[in-house]
Order: C-alpha cells, then structure tokens, then sequence
C-alpha cells in the first residue's frame, strides 16, 4: 500500500520540530506521547571520559539450551550434554565520545533494540525458543556541545496471525469449520533515537553547589559521660 504525496506522517511531524529551532521540541514530543502516538522506550543520561566507551541496557535476559557435545552413556546410547545460557533483549545504547582539539564533540553511537518474537519461535526438544526482533543501527558524526541529531527510518511493519479452535469439536471435518477462528494483527512503527552530547567541566571548590539543608535535629548531639573521680578519704 502506497501513501499520497499529500500524506502527513509521524516522521514528517518529527522532521518539523528537530530542524526548526523556533518549534519547542520537548512539547511536541509529550503531545505525541499524551495522544498515545509516541512511546519513549528509554531515556538514558550516561557520562564517560573522552575515548572511552560507554554502554547502557534497559530489559532483561531469556534462556535458551546449547548443545554442549555427548554425555552420559556410551555407543548409541549416548545422549546430549545440554546447557543454558542466557542472552540479553532490550533497549541498548553504546557510544564512544572524542573530544577534538577545536573543541568538537567526535561521537560514535550504536543504538540497538530488541524484543523477542514467539511468532517465529522454534521448539526443539520440548524447549520453545523465541525468536530476537531487532532494530541496530550505527553512525559518527560530530557536534558541538548541546547539539542534537535523530537517527529515523527503521521501519518495522509486522502481520500477526492468529489461529484458535476449540479442543475436539474443531477438528470434525466440515462441522469443525464453524468452530474455529482467525484474526490478523498489523503493526506498524518506527524508531526514533535522538542524541544529544554534552561536554561536563569539573567545578571549582568556591563553585561547587550547596548541599541539601536538613531539618533542625531535635536532640543535641550525646555528650559522653565524664568519669568521676575517686573521693578523698
């Protein structure tokens, strides 16, 4: 399916409020959210030092078996040592900054997200192993301090079928047919990533900020007890 030329997307809408200045962006993003158009999947805020890297990862991690080798019996008796391990999903960001001697922000970023897929999951030996839908992308740009740049496009349209019928009536040849339903999901959305760099300067003692004022105690500090001293006789 094609869309008229005239058709007013999502990224359209998003393109809008990143490449003009006069447009407050971080509204534009809550309205989207508030309609339930925009999801924020993640918000990381990390900090390194120049040329070193850092890593981020909102999710969690699956099991699934490994085949090892042969293990307990001999000849054809013999059956498969069998391992789990255990691999991540989720929202990943990684990056690297450099900072030039012109001050610029040289930036290597790889944003990664990934959910697991039953649709497309594979059952061997009784174990069900889903399958890893994944969005990755990686990029170098620089910047100056405060800038920001998007990186869009990744599309996934997906078409989810379901199949139910009901357990022993929906099996009878003709008859069966009015016992049995299908339905079809579509899904379609996009990625979105924005990056925005920032140099951090250490502060100097007379600028550090005041700490956090604690309420009045209401019992003085404890005085150890003096010891007393022996009387004269």
């Amino acid at each position: 399916m094609t869309q008229p030329n005239n058709a007013f997307t999502i990224s359209n809408l998003l393109n809008l409020a990143i490449f003009r200045p006069d447009i407050n962006m971080a509204a534009t993003i809550q309205a989207l959210q508030t309609n339930n158009v925009l999801q924020i999947l993640a918000e990381p805020n990390l900090m390194t030092e120049s040329g070193k890297e850092a890593t981020f990862l909102a999710g969690g991690e699956f099991p699934y078996p490994v085949i090892q080798g042969t293990g307990g019996g001999t000849g054809s008796t013999s059956v498969p040592a069998i391992t789990i391990q255990f691999k991540e999903f989720g929202v990943r960001l990684s990056f690297t900054p450099i900072i030039t001697a012109d001050g610029l922000i040289h930036l290597k970023v790889a944003p990664e997200v990934s959910a697991l897929d039953f649709s497309n999951a594979l059952t061997i030996q009784g174990f069900t192993l889903p399958a890893l839908s994944t969005r990755r992308v990686q990029s170098e740009m620089e910047l100056r301090d405060g800038q920001s740049f998007a990186i869009a496009g990744l599309v996934d349209n997906r078409v989810t079928e379901v199949f139910s019928k009901m357990p022993g009536i929906g099996d009878i040849p003709i008859l069966g047919n009015f016992f049995k339903s299908r339905s079809l999901n579509k899904s379609n959305d996009e990625l979105l990533i924005l990056v925005t760099p920032r140099i951090v300067h250490p502060l100097q003692p007379e600028n550090v900020p005041p700490g956090p004022a604690f309420p009045k105690p209401f019992l003085g500090p404890a005085v150890p007890e003096q010891p007393k001293t022996p009387a004269a006789k």
